[in-house]
């Protein structure tokens, strides 16, 4: 069974990644190959075609266990309120004895899928949908404790190593007043590289403490109607007690207490920007929440003190609107949320905490706002009148989207087994709609037959929109989606091929990116308007370097384009990344590879990374930005060093025919500090199968110099290798000093 991907690329990474992109405030100059004002943009048309939709099911018993034995005859889909046939089903099962320490760190692949004897009619599941469990890591910073946010990565981590199966879809999420949204990563089956960005989650992010500063508020002003006010010293702060100075003053009470309620509309406008980014991943996504939750005062009707004869509160009616209205977009998009309530994770009781909720000897002895049992209580501890905490919000938070609350963060262990148990076995149900591009919202139901079994579905799923139309975060997770995931999940990106280049270019640029587009990948890309992104992810995927441009590429329909950048990054490893998007369609290309850059040297013999070349008519070559986007004459270029007649020869970037007679190089050579060398150059293949090695007849053709470097043709001769994977070393020896250098390159053979 295949699910449908849209070609509109409905959709983020690294919380780098967001302050790097952020810092792009407006792209790049375009740096057009014809004049823009020539060509004609065709108007964008979306043809109305039937797709089919995948609805992701989960039905448990009385006890809350999957039950996985259905078959397609025992569900009733409803469509906008009309009955459905549903074409596909496929049940899918996972292997918990297959869960365990590493599992998290096992190579990606599909959840195990069972397929249940077929019974009459046909009805066997299906396999291979592709569809798996969806969860996103949701650190809130802005609600919460030192000791709980460490109890949350405590959880988060044994999750990733406990419960995660190989197959499962993770992202990472998080929430600052300071840095506002940061994608960490975005969903990606790549589990090892979503615990490496976990480990390093700062405690020191956590900023705000809206829910102490609730307690403050109102316990300030039960004691100013009560006569226990306390002293106010110069500036406005308490003297009473001996204890840390509070500033008590109304006024200020008053704008803290605004300032809270801001933080918290800010924080529930971003997540509700999320959940309408989320509507279009498809499949449901579980969302596991570690946070304080907003305060319940500032949102719904409480008592402002203990007792009916005190006033009565109604909280506040936009914020509490604004809630409501997220919870419904988080519904829509088919996101449980699994609140875990940070707070048990704070409650340390001193040795004397029992004497100061007895006493209260900041406010004088006796009861007041905050108490439990009757007895009084110190405002800095978490055992606190709820009406004040975020246990309300947290609580209508997970069961309006259909998820669960789980109170004790200590008990994670536990809440995290219920939660894999729930998800433990899923059905995928098929049916065919009419796909048009108006955004509008299709309302399913899902029932089972069998009496006594709760189902847990989606609530729908909106239509298509143009590219244009989406909102700028969905527009930026479409480009994280295609940046950080080896299977994007909006769109099946188009055929591209690039290389990585580790050279001395000059001193903005020692790693270039050169990546073909076929003339057909032109084609589904072309328009005046083009991003090329380029990205490059050191070893711990850290983001070290990013570069992007706009092009026109209207007028290059039928040629091949090749595009290159550059920008300076330390010596290591790095996976690098191009994407090539059309800014109004949304329509993209993926190129990847990597590249490893060598610590610069002052003297010796040194060979830099090898561009292959293969004859054939001259491509569209296109410069992109080097560093901070410059494109002017003094800026290093990958063209300056890696010299050859573009009217013969163009970059191989991907496989090459098996059976080539003949393949050609440009190899860089560093020559520091000898004088007039004499370089002599062998060239082997090895199998990367069977570890054969074959020599190879080597011809030198010209030579460039470029200040310390030369630049050598070298034309190859192969013995007639068969398909395979290959690796080509190329060995340069200097006759008078004796030094040598080696250089591999991947060869692959179709």
């Amino acid at each position: 069974m295949k699910g449908s991907r849209r070609a509109a690329g409905t959709f983020a990474a690294l919380a780098t990644l967001v302050a790097a992109w952020a810092g792009l405030a407006a792209p790049g100059s375009p740096f057009p190959a014809q004049d823009a004002s020539t060509s004609v943009q065709q108007p964008i048309r979306h043809e109305v075609a039937v797709v089919l939709h995948l609805v992701q099911v989960y039905v448990m018993d009385k006890k809350g266990k999957p039950v996985p034995d259905l078959v397609k005859s025992d569900f009733v889909v409803r469509d906008n309120g009309q009955p459905v046939e549903i074409t596909d089903f496929e049940v899918r099962t996972i292997d918990r004895a297959a869960v365990g320490p590493g599992a998290a760190q096992a190579p990606a692949a599909q959840a195990q899928a069972v397929a249940e004897p077929a019974p009459a009619g046909g009805e066997a599941a299906d396999q291979g949908s592709g569809m798996t469990r969806k969860f996103i890591l949701f650190f809130d910073f802005a609600f919460n404790n030192p000791r709980g946010v460490k109890k949350a990565k405590e959880a988060a981590l044994h999750f990733l190593d406990k419960e995660v199966q190989p197959g499962d879809e993770l992202a990472l999420f998080s929430y600052s007043l300071t840095r506002g949204l940061s994608i960490h990563e975005f969903l990606t089956t790549e589990q090892d590289k979503v615990r490496k960005t976990l480990e390093t989650i700062e405690l020191d992010r956590i900023a705000g403490r809206a829910e102490s500063l609730e307690q403050e508020y109102w316990t300030a002003g039960l004691e100013g109607r009560t006569g226990a006010a306390p002293s106010i010293g110069a500036g406005g702060e308490s003297t009473t007690g001996g204890q840390t100075p509070i500033d008590r003053n109304p006024a200020t009470l008053r704008w803290r207490r605004q300032e809270s309620k801001d933080q918290a509309r800010n924080f529930m406008h971003k997540l509700t920007t999320v959940a309408q980014a989320l509507r279009y991943v498809p499949g449901q996504k579980h969302v596991l929440l570690f946070s304080h939750g907003i305060a319940g005062s500032l949102l719904y009707m409480h008592q402002d003190a203990a007792g009916t004869s005190t006033p009565i509160n109604v909280g506040d009616y936009v914020l509490r609107t604004d809630y409501e209205s997220m919870l419904k977009e988080f519904s829509s998009a088919n996101c449980q949320i699994f609140s875990f309530d940070t707070r048990e994770a704070a409650k340390v009781p001193s040795l004397f905490d029992y004497d100061e909720q007895t006493f209260g000897y900041v406010r004088g002895a006796g009861r007041f706002l905050f108490t439990q049992s009757g007895v009084s209580q110190n405002t800095n501890l978490m055992l606190k009148n709820e009406d004040f905490t975020g246990l309300y919000a947290l609580t209508k938070l997970a069961k309006d989207t259909g998820g669960l609350y789980y109170g004790n963060i200590n008990e994670y262990e536990r809440n995290l087994d219920r939660l894999e148990t729930m998800t433990g076995a899923f059905y995928v149900l098929g049916y065919p709609v009419t796909e048009t591009w108006d955004g509008r919202f299709h309302e399913i139901t899902v029932e089972v037959k069998p009496k006594g079994l709760k189902v847990s579905a989606p609530r729908g799923f909106y239509n298509p929109v143009p590219f244009k139309e989406l909102t700028p975060l969905e527009q930026e997770f479409a480009l994280f989606d295609l940046a950080l995931s080896d299977k994007p999940v909006f769109q099946a990106p188009l055929e591209a091929e690039m290389t990585a280049l580790a050279a001395p270019f000059g001193p903005d640029m020692n790693l270039g990116y050169v990546t073909r587009l076929p003339s057909g990948t032109v084609e589904g890309l072309a328009g005046p308007k083009v991003e090329i992104v380029s990205f490059a992810f050191d070893e711990d995927e850290n983001l070290a370097d990013l570069r992007r441009a706009v092009h026109d590429l209207s007028g290059f329909r039928d040629r091949d384009v090749i595009y290159a950048s550059g920008g300076i990054v330390k010596p290591g490893g790095y996976r690098c990344r191009v994407v090539v998007r059309n800014l109004d369609t949304g329509r993209a290309a993926v190129a990847s590879g990597r590249v490893f850059v060598a610590p610069a040297a002052a003297s010796g013999l040194r060979l830099h990374s090898v561009l292959l070349l293969r004859p054939g008519s001259e491509p569209v070559y296109l410069e992109g930005a080097g560093l901070a986007g410059r494109r002017s004459s003094d800026a290093s270029s990958w063209a300056s060093l890696y010299a050859f007649d573009r009217s013969l020869f163009a970059p191989a970037l991907g496989p090459i025919a098996a059976g080539t007679s003949r393949i050609f190089c440009a190899v860089p050579c560093s020559v520091g500090g000898i004088a007039e060398p004499l370089i002599g150059l062998r060239a082997f293949l090895v199998d990367m199968r069977t570890g054969k090695r074959t020599d190879l007849d080597v011809t030198l053709h010209d030579r460039v110099l470029w200040g310390d470097l030369f630049v050598q043709s070298v034309e190859l001769a192969l013995p007639g290798s068969g398909p395979g994977s290959y690796t080509l070393y190329l060995r340069a020896e200097e006759k008078t000093t004796r030094s040598a250098a080696t250089i591999a390159t991947p060869l692959i053979l179709r």
